[in-house]
């Protein structure tokens, strides 16, 4: 670099550019232009290749001829607009020296070679933070998700274990055979749960049966299927504990930049009148400023929310879509979310019937989606206490009604008590203000 500036301040060429920064791949080649331009060529090859060969070895093919040819166009685009500028610049008197000919194309192809370089770089990076997310197909990551619909708690938890572990040691445990699956159980398993998981994963050939039914059942309910780190997957959903294999969506799932700024109003499924006039005001307000109001279709204070912002809303089912939506008195709701581009989001896949343990875990993902719960009116038990706690561990905004005074008590420390939709948006402002976000 000092050499480089020496070079351009005090007109110092007994050293050219290309033989500082740049390999000299054909020393035979005479004009230093065509040289130069060949050189080049060289590197950007080079680069191609060894990314290529890096993402091959994980199974995935992300550069391809579309990414080395975009490059060079765009590279000599800019090269040919530089030349321009400099020919037009040739008589100021610092540029006028007949030494820098060669070096002006120099200083002007080899920063272009560098964009070009991050240009790849930045592909060859995104594509292995992707591979960090996730080593699966398709297909084997609706596998793992008809595990979790179908198979216990303790199933499920074990399942997740491997999904994140095997992601995070870019081992894809499908692929392994008998010996190497019980090799890489063994660093986190007992003996006991080593053999229920493998009796799992013995049927791989049936739930390869069931992925395409899947498939064939979304696509006649007119279901959506996004999967864990591919295109259209919520980012929000991506780093939180247990994330979704699958998550299947009827209706219009909003942008990750929607998502980023929704809320979710939840509470008491029995509210008071004040916990219902806190609910609507709150719902309204968010309908007015285009917020997504993001919750659980549940009765009460969920349903109270979703009538305020119906133009803006979405519900997190604790069942798969296809089935009759429950609770059964929402079932004129559902349809009319999906009547103003709403949406209905499960990560069940379908004819999967609801339960108890179905709908906690669905309140981990009315949290993780949004950018903040607003707890309208709630007990120190309860489903809205889950919620709570997914949303103090995913480090989520959390806004409380005044009127709940022992949960006040009880969480002061973790919360944001408000009064009204005035007092909710002040405090919104504020809070973005302190982190630097408005």
């Amino acid at each position: 670099m000092s050499l480089l500036i020496k070079q351009i301040f005090y007109k110092d060429y007994s050293l050219t550019i290309e033989n500082q920064l740049l390999p000299n791949y054909f020393p035979k080649i005479k004009n230093k232009y065509i040289r130069l331009f060949f050189n080049y060529i060289v590197f950007c090859i080079i680069i191609h290749i060894i990314a290529f060969y890096y993402l091959r070895r994980f199974n995935k093919q992300i550069f391809s001829l579309e990414y080395f040819w975009k490059s060079f166009v765009l590279t000599f685009i800019m090269t040919f607009i530089m030349l321009i500028v400099f020919s037009i610049t040739r008589k100021m008197k610092f540029l006028n020296n007949k030494a820098n000919k060669f070096s002006y194309f120099e200083l002007i192809l080899i920063p272009l070679m560098l964009i070009s370089s991050i240009y790849y770089f930045n592909i060859f990076l995104n594509g292995l933070r992707d591979m960090e997310k996730t080593m699966y197909s398709k297909e084997e990551l609706l596998i793992f998700s008809f595990i979790n619909s179908n198979y216990d708690i303790s199933i499920q938890n074990l399942t997740y274990k491997i999904f994140n572990f095997s992601n995070k040691e870019n081992i894809n445990f499908f692929k392994l055979n008998r010996i190497e699956k019980i090799e890489f159980l063994k660093s986190f398993f007992s003996q006991d749960n080593i053999e229920k998981i493998l009796s799992v994963f013995d049927k791989l050939t049936l739930y390869k049966i069931e992925a395409e039914k899947i498939i064939k059942n979304c696509e006649e309910k007119n279901i959506k299927i996004f999967y864990y780190s591919y295109e259209n997957y919520p980012k929000n959903l991506i780093d939180i504990k247990e994330s979704p294999y699958v998550i299947f969506v009827k209706g219009n799932l909003p942008s990750n930049e929607e998502l980023e700024k929704s809320f979710a109003i939840v509470g008491t499924r029995k509210p008071s009148k004040e916990g219902i006039a806190f609910a609507r005001d709150i719902g309204q307000y968010l309908s007015k400023n285009n917020i997504y109001d993001i919750s659980g279709l549940a009765l009460g204070i969920d349903t109270e929310g979703h009538n305020m912002s119906l133009q803006k809303t979405g519900a997190i089912l604790g069942q798969g879509l296809d089935l009759e939506i429950y609770p059964r008195e929402n079932i004129k709701l559902a349809e009319m979310i999906l009547e103003n581009n709403g949406f209905l989001l499960s990560e069940l896949i379908p004819q999967t019937e609801i339960s108890l343990f179905s709908l906690i875990k669905r309140d981990r993902l009315q949290s993780a989606l949004t950018s903040g719960i607003v707890i309208a009116e709630t007990g120190i038990k309860g489903g809205t206490v889950n919620t709570f706690k997914y949303a103090r561990e995913q480090k989520k905004k959390i806004f409380i009604s005044d009127i709940n005074k022992e949960f006040i008590e009880k969480y002061k420390k973790d919360l944001i008590i408000v009064k009204n939709s005035l007092d909710f948006e002040k405090k919104l402002k504020n809070n973005l203000i302190q982190k630097n976000l408005f």
